[in-house]
């Protein structure tokens, strides 16, 4: 009982995210298949840059030399978070990007010590 609370901050940012990408998805049946992927997939690129970094820790690539690699691939949810943003219509639904970004820091404080061997 005692790593729970730690357990639930390790799996919730990326949970919460992912769920932001579902309800996007739901939320956007009537774009074409590519552009409801599209405007949907920047939750689930920030859960899959946070998955890989706890497999990079567990094969051990740990150390400085892999934060810069790690941050720059941030770019790729950002860019899929603002593609969202502009082209999917529907303005409240866009308040969810304030998860994601709360979640994303949450991510950026954990990664530096999952990817850095911590």
């Amino acid at each position: 009982m005692e790593a729970l609370p730690i357990l639930i901050f390790i799996v919730g940012p990326p949970l919460a995210t992912f769920l932001v990408s579902v309800i996007y998805f739901r939320a956007a049946e009537h774009y074409s298949p590519g552009t409801r992927l599209l405007v949907s997939l920047h939750g689930v690129a920030l859960t899959c840059w946070f998955i890989v970094a706890i497999c990079m820790n567990v094969l051990g690539f740990t150390g400085a030399k892999f934060q810069f690699v790690f941050y720059a691939a941030l770019f790729i949810p950002s860019a899929l978070a603002l593609y969202s943003i502009f082209r999917f219509e529907g303005g409240a639904i866009h308040l969810l990007q304030i998860v994601n970004l709360v979640c994303a820091l949450a991510m950026m404080i954990l990664a530096p010590l999952i990817v850095g061997g911590l």
